[in-house]
């Protein structure tokens, strides 16, 4: 049974899909956007940052977390990295549409869920 995006998270989709968990397409979504730094990376990338701009921008965040956000968002094509040749060499990071899409809806699902 393949999870329908019109139905999810209804008992008829997730709860008895045996494959949920892998095929939800909320949970992929979660799978991304929940990790702890993932929001607030994508929040400071609103206007293009260079790496150590993020790092100070999220001074919590260690270097080695903040590198796998990175690489996950960039992997599911919420962000884009982009290598810059002017000396020195720098990374600059950006948002991609799906991220910009997904920064536009996040004062619905706060205004829904937010007093949870």
């Amino acid at each position: 049974m393949k999870c329908d995006p019109a139905k999810c998270p209804v008992e008829a989709c997730c709860l008895k899909n045996k494959n949920w968990i892998s095929s939800c397409p909320i949970n992929k979504v979660l799978k991304v956007v929940g990790w702890k730094w993932a929001l607030p990376i994508l929040v400071n990338l609103k206007e293009k940052k260079r790496f150590w701009e993020l790092k100070r921008a999220l001074v919590d965040v260690s270097e080695k977390m903040l590198i796998q956000n990175l690489h996950l968002l960039e992997d599911k094509k919420f962000i884009k990295r982009k290598l810059i040749s002017e000396k020195p060499l720098h990374v600059e990071y950006s948002l991609l549409k799906r991220g910009k899409k997904f920064l536009e809806i996040m004062p619905t699902l706060i205004e829904i869920w937010g007093d949870l």
